[in-house]
């Protein structure tokens, strides 16, 4: 569930406001069933709880700084929390051209095997991706009696993206005039080559989100501690230490997430990604002790607790490698599998597939085909051996080649494994240039590993310099409180950046090693580099 359905779900509980606003136009096109005016209520009610929490946390230290923050946080998230169906559906019209053109091949795939073509959107339909979810209200809205040009409509209005509606065109044509499945193949491959010339065009973008974000993380946090040190003795206003803590440690790691989220809603979707969350609770508990380790422990607690929390990491990561490896090694097998089997007569037994596959020296796919072979001897159903054989892997890939099998065997089409096997190549290449496409973004981030904490520190050196010429007996010791705060502000950044590479990755395994290093880099650099 995702933070707008959770909010439309719980929006009955909240008053109506006659918000009349064309921004909350998309909500009803997501959500038909949605009060928009119950959705106003909850923003409402949600921006001025946080903007309360705001300045109460701000009303002790500066009033006239309070009253500015509590206005500008009710603007930032009752803006936000208006316009994120919008978001939304832009994230989801996206999500579905990118999955559009394997949802196309399928489709040809299963009309070529003579499946009829209702039947063929209700095969696609089962499948877990955005473009299955919308087919099974098409799906749906046919079996209640509305014609099938009706129910295409319907999706193509909801989403003003002319891929989708140029798909919706081609798949009626093949409906009203029987044509055959090449023909939406080929409409998928046309998309498909489209795609890949916008991926690249992002290139550019990528990078640029790339240097904002370590300017943020950075250039603001030092112009704040310069603002709040200085403007103690006379330059400034006061600015409490629970002030600076929330500033810290709160917001500047909220605007660094918020520019991630906006870079990843740019990033070119991948298909067939496994739609597991990288945000692994083993890398964030390590990582929140690290925290507290920083600011409430002294020197030898610190240490152990940040014993601790590596070790805790270290025995996640190596749990999730494994299973992420043992996925790819069936990954990357798999076409090759699928190729084999295709060269097999069209009279061949399911047994003799598994058999052919468990000896080919496919490594753990030869060991799932194995595994399965013994199912179909000890007379389980053929449907349940499918779907054991990618339940047990956290494969999307494997789901799509489990199910289309079935699909083949039973129209005695092995010719068609052909195309599924080339679809899973065009996958995996999409995968690669995505990669490529984010690498300079991610070699960004991880260099503001050392970046950051070396502005920081020397931030804290001129600062120092600067606050002697006061002579006041508290400068030290605030410039000690904020020196205390950078090193939790260091694992923040670490864990955010570690989550984000790993999501453009595509690897949840990858979170916990790219924290470990971001962290280890920028703590030694903030402690060892002396000025």
């Amino acid at each position: 569930m995702n933070l707008l359905e959770f909010l439309v779900e719980n929006s009955g509980r909240f008053p109506e406001v006659g918000l009349k606003s064309r921004i909350l136009a998309p909500l009803k096109r997501l959500y038909p069933d949605a009060d928009e005016h119950r959705y106003a209520g909850e923003a409402l009610t949600i921006s001025l709880a946080f903007s309360v929490i705001v300045f109460l946390s701000m009303i002790f230290g500066s009033p006239d700084s309070a009253v500015l923050a509590f206005l500008f946080s009710f603007a930032l998230v009752f803006g936000f929390l208006l316009a994120l169906p919008g978001f939304e559906l832009k994230r989801k019209a996206a999500i579905i051209e990118a999955e559009m053109p394997f949802a196309l091949r399928t489709v040809g795939l299963l009309i070529d095997m003579k499946i009829p073509f209702t039947k063929a959107l209700s095969l696609v339909a089962e499948e877990d991706t955005e473009t299955a979810r919308e087919f099974r209200k098409i799906v749906n809205d046919i079996n209640h009696g509305i014609t099938v040009e009706k129910a295409f409509s319907r999706f193509a209005v909801s989403f003003n993206s002319f891929p989708i509606k140029r798909a919706v065109s081609q798949l009626l044509s093949v409906y009203e005039v029987g044509g055959r499945g090449t023909e939406i193949k080929r409409i998928g491959d046309e998309l498909l080559a489209v795609q890949q010339h916008q991926m690249k065009e992002q290139s550019s973008k990528s990078a640029i989100f790339g240097m904002l974000f370590i300017m943020t993380s950075a250039i603001l946090p030092t112009f704040f501690l310069v603002y709040a040190i200085l403007g103690e003795f006379g330059v400034g206003e006061s600015i409490s230490e629970a002030g600076m803590a929330i500033a810290m440690l709160l917001v500047f790691p909220a605007i660094s997430i918020l520019l991630l989220l906006v870079s990843r809603a740019s990033v070119p979707f991948s298909p067939l990604s496994s739609n597991k969350n990288v945000v692994d609770a083993m890398v964030l508990l390590p990582a929140v002790l690290f925290v507290f380790s920083f600011l409430f422990l002294g020197e030898g607690l610190r240490i152990f607790g940040i014993i601790i929390g590596s070790a805790i990491m270290l025995w996640a990561l190596y749990r999730s490698y494994r299973a992420e490896k043992r996925t790819e090694e069936i990954e990357q097998y798999l076409p090759d599998a699928l190729f084999t089997v295709s060269a097999l007569p069209k009279s061949v037994k399911l047994e003799k597939i598994f058999d052919t596959i468990e000896h080919a020296g496919y490594g753990a796919l030869s060991e799932e085909a194995g595994k399965s072979k013994r199912q179909l001897a000890m007379n389980v159903k053929t449907d349940n051996v499918m779907e054991d054989l990618w339940m047990r892997n956290d494969s999307p890939a494997l789901k799509k080649a489990a199910t289309m099998l079935k699909h083949v065997f039973d129209t005695n089409s092995f010719s068609q494994l052909h195309g599924i096997a080339e679809d899973i190549l065009k996958v995996f290449e999409i995968k690669r240039e995505r990669a490529q496409l984010m690498s300079m973004q991610k070699y960004t981030i991880l260099f503001g590993g050392f970046l950051i904490p070396m502005i920081l520190k020397i931030a804290l050196s001129l600062i120092g310099s600067l606050v002697e010429f006061f002579e006041d007996p508290n400068a030290p010791e605030l410039i000690a409180y904020a020196s205390s705060l950078i090193p939790a502000y260091l694992v923040i950044y670490a864990v955010i950046s570690a989550f984000y590479i790993a999501d453009i990755e595509g690897r949840r395994s990858m979170a916990a090693v790219y924290f470990l290093i971001i962290v280890t880099v920028s703590l030694l650099t903030f402690n060892l580099v002396t000025l």
